[in-house]
């Protein structure tokens, strides 16, 4: 986030870029990654160029694939299907897969979220961007305001616990990493919502947040351990919505990630893919 901040959302939050193909994704990161001068800390220095890895030969990897969202949310059958597939695309290219739910303390991924991601939204607001005071609440989506509201009841000691918590979550994920080499989970619980369903001005933020994380319950937990996690457009929804897997890596471990999505990628392309035209 050099040279403008150290960290985002207390290290929640992380800058890349939704692109269209794996290579892409790696000669961005390439470009991109990397500490800044001053910056508190940074990320464990990649090998080499992450496009050099994009093509090379990931070995027989152990991949662990799980279908519990940490928060209990429902995965629909969309989701799952897409999972399960990819699972077997792995098999089908030589990997060793089994389904396995790690052991981490799910029911707090996503109120440790929260408690961190409210109590910096309390700082993002302190200072109008141009008008030098505090925002007023006509200003600012109604659920910025709101998340705000709710980082004003976050305590010194609430915010601790969420951070002790936070790290606790990505130990207990690299201790499941000692056995796998990748873990696969949806995408998305469910396929993408109508429009307005998630509305940064619906005016209670209770409701907005509970349906962000009905609907993505899975991306909010690798926000807490800091480990690599790609998105990957494998499956494909009646219509041909096309539907993610998720990729996640060990911490520090971006270069697996690479290969396996290229691998994957060749296996099965979706750069040229054509949704179905409705009759």
């Amino acid at each position: 986030m050099a040279p403008y901040t150290g960290e985002g959302l207390g290290g929640l939050s992380a800058e890349h870029a939704v692109t269209l193909t794996v290579r892409d994704s790696a000669a961005l990161l390439d470009a991109t990654a990397g500490p800044g001068a001053g910056d508190p800390y940074a990320a464990l220095p990649a090998p080499g160029p992450f496009l050099r890895e994009v093509g090379a030969h990931p070995g027989v990897l152990r991949i662990a694939y799980t279908t519990v969202a940490p928060n209990g949310a429902p995965v629909e059958s969309e989701s799952l299907r897409a999972l399960t597939d990819t699972a077997a695309l792995c098999v089908d290219l030589g990997h060793r897969v089994e389904q396995a739910d790690p052991d981490i303390e799910g029911p707090a991924v996503v109120p440790t979220f929260l408690t961190i991601a409210a109590a910096n939204t309390v700082v993002n607001l302190a200072s109008h961007p141009t008008a030098g005071r505090s925002p007023r609440p006509d200003e600012v989506e109604r659920v910025t305001w709101g998340t705000a509201r709710m980082g004003d009841r976050v305590t010194g000691a609430d915010y601790v616990r969420a951070i002790h918590t936070a790290h606790r979550l990505g130990r207990q994920m690299a201790q499941f990493h000692e056995r796998w080499d990748v873990l696969l989970t949806p995408g998305l619980a469910t396929l993408p919502v109508k429009l307005g369903w998630i509305d940064m001005m619906m005016e209670n933020v209770d409701e907005y947040w509970r349906r962000v994380f009905t609907f993505s319950p899975f991306t909010v937990w690798f926000n807490l351990t800091g480990q690599p996690a790609m998105m990957l457009p494998l499956g494909r929804a009646e219509g041909g919505l096309p539907v993610a897997v998720q990729l996640v890596g060990r911490h520090g471990d971006e270069a697996t990630l690479f290969r396996l999505a290229a691998q994957l990628e060749t296996a099965r392309p979706w750069f040229d893919r054509k949704p179905a035209l409705a009759t």
